[in-house]
């Protein structure tokens, strides 16, 4: 049976994959990875849900969460130019458009 893993830092999923193994095995591979503490949570969920739509208010959520972590102008990602200040347009963004709702 197949299994997405999702990678979290933060409170913010940075990865995610699949992999074909049972779910008592997924479960030790998803510990694993959280005990080497290069991750914050690893998630395992079964291929069938992951057909379902992200809920908007809680993505949001968990990108502030992530936001908090970082102060104006931090750089995230170098590679892509990221920043603490991209998170807060979005996140603008999102909030204004959703209390035009």
């Amino acid at each position: 049976m197949a299994h997405t893993i999702i990678y979290e830092k933060a409170g913010v999923e940075i990865g995610r994959e699949v992999i074909h193994v049972n779910l008592a095995a997924a479960q030790a591979f998803a510990n694993d990875m959280v005990a080497t503490g290069e991750y914050d949570r690893v998630q395992v969920r079964d291929e069938a849900d992951m057909t379902r739509t992200p809920d908007l208010k809680d993505a949001l959520a968990r990108l502030k969460a992530f936001r908090a972590t970082r102060n104006a102008g931090d750089v995230i990602d170098e590679g892509s130019g990221l920043t603490a200040n991209d998170i807060d347009v979005v996140t603008g963004f999102v909030t204004e458009c959703s209390a035009n709702d």
